[in-house]
Protein backbone atom coordinates (compact mmCIF):
# COMPACT_ATOMS: atom_id res chain seq x y z
CA UNK A 1 0.00 0.00 0.00
CA UNK A 2 1.45 3.33 -1.00
CA UNK A 3 -0.12 5.47 1.74
CA UNK A 4 2.21 4.30 4.51
CA UNK A 5 4.88 6.81 3.43
CA UNK A 6 2.56 9.76 2.79
CA UNK A 7 2.93 12.77 5.11
CA UNK A 8 0.02 12.93 7.55
CA UNK A 9 -1.10 9.35 6.99
CA UNK A 10 -2.13 7.64 10.24
CA UNK A 11 -3.78 4.34 9.35
CA UNK A 12 -6.12 2.44 7.08
CA UNK A 13 -8.82 -0.06 7.98
CA UNK A 14 -10.49 -2.24 5.38
CA UNK A 15 -13.78 -3.94 6.20
CA UNK A 16 -15.41 -6.67 4.12
CA UNK A 17 -19.08 -7.58 4.24
CA UNK A 18 -19.96 -11.05 5.51
CA UNK A 19 -20.83 -12.19 1.98
CA UNK A 20 -17.59 -10.67 0.67
CA UNK A 21 -19.45 -8.62 -1.94
CA UNK A 22 -18.43 -5.19 -0.59
CA UNK A 23 -15.38 -3.56 0.94
CA UNK A 24 -15.07 -0.28 2.82
CA UNK A 25 -11.70 1.46 3.00
CA UNK A 26 -11.37 3.86 5.96
CA UNK A 27 -8.22 5.99 5.92
CA UNK A 28 -7.19 8.24 8.82
CA UNK A 29 -5.10 11.36 8.20
CA UNK A 30 -3.70 14.13 10.40
CA UNK A 31 -5.51 16.80 8.40
CA UNK A 32 -7.68 17.47 5.36
CA UNK A 33 -4.69 19.29 3.83
CA UNK A 34 -2.63 16.08 3.98
CA UNK A 35 -5.39 14.29 2.05
CA UNK A 36 -5.53 17.06 -0.56
CA UNK A 37 -1.75 16.96 -1.08
CA UNK A 38 -1.88 13.19 -1.56
CA UNK A 39 -4.83 13.41 -3.95
CA UNK A 40 -2.95 16.02 -6.02
CA UNK A 41 0.16 13.82 -6.33
CA UNK A 42 0.32 12.06 -9.74
CA UNK A 43 1.88 8.93 -8.20
CA UNK A 44 -0.92 8.66 -5.65
CA UNK A 45 -3.51 9.31 -8.39
CA UNK A 46 -2.11 6.47 -10.50
CA UNK A 47 -2.19 4.13 -7.50
CA UNK A 48 -5.81 5.08 -6.81
CA UNK A 49 -6.67 4.50 -10.48
CA UNK A 50 -5.12 1.00 -10.44
CA UNK A 51 -6.90 0.17 -7.18
CA UNK A 52 -10.28 1.35 -8.52
CA UNK A 53 -9.80 -0.73 -11.68
CA UNK A 54 -10.06 -3.96 -9.69
CA UNK A 55 -13.36 -2.94 -8.12
CA UNK A 56 -16.77 -3.90 -9.44
CA UNK A 57 -19.29 -1.06 -9.25
CA UNK A 58 -22.48 -1.74 -7.33
CA UNK A 59 -25.33 -0.84 -9.52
Amino acid sequence: MMTHWRPGFISVTMLASADKSRVINIARWDSADDVKVTQADPVAAEYAKRTAAIATPVG
